[in-house]
């Protein structure tokens, strides 16, 4: 019962901690005077919540409003790094979507 318990526990944890990593990623977005290297970095983030927790953060991203025009924004950039770090992480997300 104990452990049971605690996994719920750990999970909302878990789940509190990515809406509080993403409304980070979103202040990022909604910052048009941001740096190229923190454009990156947020991208990245999303990139790596998708690889590392896998089906974990299918909601998080299904419910994500500004996703989409974030990683839209960032593949017309001229900086190639970005483009090719967005394409990676529109391939994390897509692969949890379909899992």
């Amino acid at each position: 019962m104990f452990l049971l318990w605690l996994s719920r526990k750990i999970s909302n944890i878990e789940w509190r901690s990515n809406q509080s990593i993403m409304c980070l990623v979103e202040l990022v977005f909604r910052d048009r005077q941001r740096d190229e290297s923190v454009t990156k970095a947020a991208v990245s983030v999303m990139g790596d919540l998708a690889d590392a927790l896998g089906p974990n953060t299918k909601i998080l991203f299904k419910d994500c409003s500004f996703c989409a025009e974030f990683l839209g924004d960032c593949l017309q950039s001229d900086d190639e790094q970005l483009k090719e770090t967005t394409g990676w992480t529109e391939g994390m997300i897509g692969r949890v979507m379909v899992s």
